[in-house]
């Protein structure tokens, strides 16, 4: 280290060597190896320090932003996307794209658990997670111009980026680990604020790039720069600065081996977890990430199918119902930083309501036998090919006839407010009450399981919810997510009681006193 600190002090002090008369900057050569010279001597291991390091902390939530607004990104113009790129395309590939991104996360997740625990270092990881998301947003970049590969490229990006998710672990938990007990709150505040801030940022990127229309600017032959492509443009910037933060901002500090030795002092021991509380929480976890990935599935095919929207508008109207739920977002998120939330409603009631609320939306918008009227629908063969249809492809579904249509502005306004509402107080609440449940100690086998459930969720959501509409409509699959609802509110029934934090107490302690034998 020191080798390469005189190294850096000499490429300095040649430069300050350089008569005081002469005006010329450093050339590019040498401003290169002065950058590869600060770079070499990047410490990659962890320090501990005596207080919270906020500055890490601050970097660590401006990744999660980052990282959330890239996710966000994606919710809305993806079908329009591959539609426009490969009309062929059926809602059952669409469906395998959204659950590559889960699945890349799921396989990808062990190994880099592995590495850290390896590693006892997080720099490498980050920056490694940080590449392989800049890949995935590239190849998505540069599927226009793959032909009829287009759709395989879509498929592969998400796959890449979903890899690359498994920073995201990272970003939630440092906070806590790295942290003193008294700031731990605030530390954890500040990383979810983060993430909420950037799931609102994303949609208003979104409509910002909408005005670029489909035609947008014409970059290459068969490549445009439009509001489906500019969003990846973004994301790879943000890997860029995210990449130049790890390296030469973050510091990576930890004050949690005190914290151990704090509660070995005071001998506090914490009784094993409830099992089945547990079970509970990862069926909760399990139907939120279900019910999350039918819209992200079907939300906008649902909205071009049902009410006969082009993809053009279909995309400004889901972006403007993802700006209001990020509004609804940062508000939840700031609402329970600043306030005692638990004043006015437990975890488990919290928990119980969003889930509710999920069962609710499908129900208001479930497409019922006896509602009047018909939806559009066209014959691919009987319409003009130079214009866009709109509607319901008759000769895809073989249920356009017989479905009923709901109103628009009802499916619109439940959207908003249910989607809005419940998965962030679920996300704030569920993951509370689970670490509560296992006594905040380091249970990192409960921890995955908490993570698997979710993304089981996310890869048997679009492949199942994606078949069952292509064959029957939008009726079956909104009636399996009411089901799976349905059996997770009986379990909070059931273990209502059950579902507390698990108990702490004072290990007793023992003194030896003084016996004195007298002889009879």
């Amino acid at each position: 280290m020191t080798d390469r600190t005189d190294s850096i002090e000499s490429t300095t002090s040649q430069v300050h060597r350089q008569p005081r008369h002469s005006q010329t900057r450093p050339s590019i050569v040498s401003r290169i190896s002065m950058a590869s010279a600060k770079l070499s001597v990047v410490s990659f291991e962890p320090t501990q320090a005596d207080e919270t390091p906020w500055p890490s902390i601050y970097v660590m939530s401006g990744l999660a932003c980052c990282q959330a607004i890239q996710f966000s990104m994606y919710f809305t113009p993806m079908w329009p996307y591959l539609n426009m790129l490969d009309p062929d395309a059926s809602i059952v590939f669409f469906g395998l794209i959204i659950a590559a991104y889960s699945f890349g996360h799921l396989v990808s997740a062990p190994f880099f658990d592995k590495w850290r625990q390896e590693s006892n270092a997080l720099r490498p990881i980050l920056l490694a997670c940080l590449i392989i998301m800049f890949i995935g947003h590239l190849i998505y970049f540069l599927a226009a111009s793959l032909g009829e590969n287009a759709k395989w490229a879509i498929l592969v990006s998400r796959a890449i980026v979903g890899t690359g998710e498994s920073s995201l672990t990272i970003f939630q938990s440092y906070a806590a680990s790295s942290s003193l007990p008294q700031d731990r709150p605030k530390a954890i505040a500040i990383s979810t604020t983060g993430l909420a801030f950037g799931g609102f940022v994303g949609p208003c990127l979104q409509l910002v790039f909408w005005l670029l229309g489909e035609d947008g600017l014409q970059l290459t032959e068969n490549l445009r720069l439009n509001m489906y492509t500019a969003g990846p443009i973004v994301c790879c910037a943000l890997n860029v600065i995210g990449i130049f933060l790890v390296l030469f901002v973050f510091e990576e500090c930890y004050v949690d081996r005190m914290h151990a030795d704090m509660l070995k002092e005071n001998e506090l021991v914490v009784m094993p977890y409830d099992r089945w509380a547990c079970v509970v929480c990862l069926l909760t976890r399990f139907a939120q990430l279900f019910a999350f990935t039918n819209m992200e599935t079907i939300g906008a095919i649902f909205i071009m199918t049902m009410f006969a929207m082009s993809r053009v508008h279909t995309v400004l109207a889901m972006v403007v119902a993802q700006f209001l739920i990020g509004l609804f977002t940062v508000a939840i998120h700031n609402l329970y930083t600043f306030f005692d939330v638990e004043k006015w409603a437990n975890l488990r009631q919290i928990c119980i309501s969003a889930v509710s609320g999920f069962f609710v939306f499908y129900l208001v918008t479930y497409t019922w036998p006896f509602l009047p009227g018909h939806i559009q629908f066209y014959a691919e063969n009987a319409t003009n090919l130079s214009q866009q249809n709109v509607g319901c492809d008759a000769d895809l579904y073989g249920w356009c006839e017989i479905v009923s249509p709901i109103n628009f502005w009802l499916y619109m306004v439940a959207f908003t407010a249910v989607f809005g509402l419940c998965m962030p107080n679920m996300n704030l609440a569920l993951g509370t009450l689970f670490l509560r449940i296992l006594g905040n100690t380091r249970q990192a086998q409960p921890q995955s399981w908490f993570l698997l459930s979710g993304s089981a969720g996310r890869i048997m959501g679009p492949i199942l919810l994606s078949r069952l509409f292509t064959m029957f409509g939008p009726q079956l699959a909104w009636l399996l997510e009411m089901i799976v609802l349905v059996i997770v509110l009986i379990f909070w029934f059931v273990f209502y009681t059950r579902m507390i934090p698990a108990k702490i107490f004072r290990r007793p302690t023992f003194k030896m006193t003084s016996f004195k034998f007298v002889a009879e």
